[in-house]
C-alpha cells in the first residue's frame, strides 16, 4: 500500500510540475506578444494594457479598449462620438477625454452622444492587473 501512495504522489508532483511549466510558457508567450504593441501616439506616451492602438497585431492587449492615432492625436470612439484622449491615469482608472467637435471649435456635441449614455453605456472601467 505504501508503494501505491508513493507512486500516486510522484504522479501528482509530475502533473503539478508540468502544469507550472505550462503556465510559465503561457505567461512568457503573452508578454512576448504584447512586447510588439504600440505604446504612444502624440502626447499620450504611456499606452499599455488594456489599451491598444488600431493596427496593432491581433495579440496586442484588449480589442475592446482600442484607440485610433490620427495626426498624432489619440482618439477613442465610444457612443456615436469621437473623443481626444488627453491623459490616461492607470492608478485612478480615469481617462481625460475631450469631444473632437468641441476641441475643433464647434460648441455642439454630436447628436445623441449624451442621450445614448444612459442606455448604451459599456463598462469602460479598466484594470492594469494581469
Amino acid at each position: 500500500m505504501r508503494r501505491a501512495t508513493s507512486t500516486a504522489s510522484s504522479v501528482l508532483y509530475s502533473v503539478l510540475l508540468i502544469f507550472l511549466c505550462f503556465v510559465r510558457v503561457q505567461v512568457q508567450a503573452r508578454y512576448h506578444k504584447q512586447a510588439n504593441c504600440s505604446t504612444s501616439c502624440g502626447e499620450i506616451q504611456n499606452i499599455k494594457y488594456p489599451f491598444r492602438l488600431k493596427g496593432d497585431p491581433s495579440g496586442c492587449r484588449d480589442p475592446d479598449y482600442e484607440f485610433s492615432c490620427v495626426d498624432d492625436r489619440t482618439i477613442l470612439e465610444i457612443f456615436p462620438g469621437k473623443f481626444y484622449v488627453h491623459n490616461i491615469s492607470y492608478n485612478d482608472q480615469i481617462l481625460l477625454l475631450v469631444d473632437v467637435n468641441f476641441a475643433n471649435g464647434s460648441c455642439s456635441l454630436q447628436s445623441g452622444a449624451v442621450l445614448s449614455a444612459d442606455r448604451d453605456v459599456k463598462d469602460f472601467r479598466f484594470s492594469v492587473d494581469l
